[in-house]
């Protein structure tokens, strides 16, 4: 082994005959490393090159200054090699690379791309530097160690397009540089930074696609999903199928182009034609997601936005609206868009911050998101069981909660009944299915299960009177109730909802409303598909004919 004397010990410092680290880069200080030379005049430095798996570091009898952030240790001493591993007293840090900046950035930048250009050689070091440089839709970070100041990971997340519940973006070219620093803790340092940059960039969601790597990124926290969309911003006027065809033609032209045509990555960056590892849509690839926050802050409407809506679409569903006269109320409801799959608590959240008092929305209560899945209601956020939303309402928002049952076949019946909770200051979350494109209630079999919150209703007036313009009035009981009951009054009432995936209102026919409610159960093979995929059986879904009735305890 390398030996030196203790600094007690007044013989000269000696190399084995063989010594099994070779010295790199030779002498760091003004004097060369000689064996004989005098302890006394001699002010020296070396750096040892070591195998793989142990440290490397830097040795000699006084601290000169710093280079490039290494520690110099001082005297005479004997060390003990160790593998490195990440250090908690100086842990490492995620830093941007590209076209950044900031100091140090651009050697990173150097290091993170001869990293990438070893472990996916399809691309060279200076070709990923050109890409990484002028990249513009994704954002490329790196993984330094503060000691010594070097890039040693690498990953890159993009926008991606989920179900159009929230922001979320996907991560890529995940990696750890070759060597003793893989398993050593580097690997979750890295992905717990680019969660960080991803929730300060305000993505809901972050996703990723691995055949290989599945444990590992199950211990961060990843779970297995369906794939998503990895969608330039311009994308976002395409819809799904829109998209999924562009994809496939792009993956065809990739395929019928020489491995080594880097430069068309063009402004797109580290886009489609720099991507490394598994193809998204490969064999054997799993995708997965985490959640980076549990639910967004809630805003207030414009209150003179909402009645627009609600004048453009009572006289555009009912023309003689315009004739007969109508009156309306909406409930001064906070607004809130749900993360994930979660509408249903998004919907509670909101209901609590329109019935509360501001000091009884102060006081702390348990997450509803982790109360749910404790309790098995939830894997995250998704409720498919009336009756568990009303418990989670009653027992974690501090809400009077009832589960009620519709009757069903007696639309005008429910009607008066919901007409007469919100009369009284309540608020109803209603499951239905979720139109496509404009969230109104349809008629899907349960494919589109969602929930909204009854929040207002649109009454006509009764008599032959002509009014030139609605009235808003400030409770819903100077409505006359009763009269909807008569006649086909009830056919004609409005309900106005609220609901976690959109901020414009959903206003539509009372019957709509219920008819949709009626049969949100899934009973196609869709729907069915997708909740056994999220764990659930069929039998333990209870939507149709429910309503969740909150008021103030």
């Amino acid at each position: 082994s390398f030996h030196c004397p203790s600094s007690q010990s007044q013989a000269q410092p000696r190399a084995a005959a063989r010594p099994p680290f070779p010295l790199s880069r030779g002498v760091r200080s003004q004097l060369p490393f000689s064996p004989s030379r005098s302890r006394a005049t001699a002010d020296w430095m070396v750096e040892l090159a070591v195998p793989p798996g142990h440290t490397a570091f830097s040795w000699g009898r006084r601290r000169p200054a710093c280079d490039e952030g290494n520690s110099v240790a001082c005297g005479h001493t004997a060390f003990s090699l160790g593998a490195e591993t990440c250090d908690e007293a100086a842990p490492p840090v995620v830093v941007r690379l590209g076209h950044d900046g900031s100091k140090g950035a651009e050697r990173w930048t150097a290091e993170a791309c001869a990293s990438l250009a070893e472990e996916w050689p399809s691309h060279s070091a200076a070709t990923r530097l050109k890409a990484m440089t002028a990249d513009r839709v994704g954002v490329s970070l790196g993984l330094v160690l503060p000691r010594t100041g070097r890039c040693i990971g690498h990953a890159r997340i993009q926008e991606a397009t989920d179900m159009g519940d929230g922001m979320a973006c996907a991560v890529t070219s995940v990696i750890i540089a070759a060597g003793s620093l893989r398993g050593t803790g580097f690997g979750r340092a890295l992905m717990a930074g680019v969660e960080t940059h991803a929730r300060k960039l305000g993505y809901t969601y972050i996703y990723l696609w691995t055949s290989t790597a599945r444990g590992f990124y199950e211990r961060c926290g990843y779970r297995e999903c369906e794939r998503v969309n990895l969608a330039l911003p311009i994308l976002r006027k395409l819809d799904e199928k829109a998209v999924s065809a562009l994809e496939r033609m792009l993956r065809q032209k990739r395929s019928a182009q020489s491995s080594t045509r880097a430069s068309t990555g063009g402004g797109g960056g580290a886009g489609p034609a720099l991507a490394d590892g598994d193809a998204p849509d490969g064999e054997n690839v799993a995708w997965m997601r985490k959640r980076l926050i549990e639910s967004l802050p809630s805003s207030l409407r414009d209150p003179q936005v909402e009645h627009l809506e609600v004048e453009t679409a009572a006289t555009s569903i009912q023309p003689e609206f315009v004739a007969r006269g109508w009156d309306f109320w909406i409930a001064r409801a906070p607004w809130q868009r749900q993360v994930g799959p979660s509408c249903g608590l998004a919907a509670l959240r909101m209901v609590r911050e329109a019935l509360l008092s501001p000091a009884a929305r102060q006081a702390p209560v348990p997450s509803l998101l982790q109360t749910a899945v404790d309790r098995g209601y939830s894997s995250d956020g998704e409720v498919f069981n009336a009756a568990h939303l009303t418990e989670l309402g009653r027992d974690v928002c501090g809400l009077a909660c009832e589960h009620w049952r519709l009757n069903g076949a007696d639309r005008v019946g429910d009607t008066q009944r919901i007409l007469h909770a919100l009369a009284r200051g309540a608020l109803v979350i209603l499951p239905y299915d979720r139109g496509l494109g404009d969230s109104l209630p349809a008629k899907l079999g349960g494919a589109f299960a969602h929930y909204a919150v009854l929040v207002g209703a649109v009454i006509p007036r009764g008599g032959d009177s002509v009014a030139p313009s609605p009235q808003l009035c400030n409770r819903l009981e100077r409505l006359d109730v009763a009269q909807c009951a008569a006649g086909n009054a009830a056919e004609k009432v409005l309900f106005v909802a609220q609901h976690g995936m959109g901020r414009l209102l959903l206003i539509a026919p009372a019957v709509q409303w219920l008819e949709s409610n009626a049969q949100v159960n899934p009973v196609d093979e869709t729907a069915l598909s997708r909740l056994a995929a999220k764990g659930w059986m069929a039998s333990s879904v209870d939507l149709a004919h429910s309503a969740v009735v909150c008021s103030v305890k």
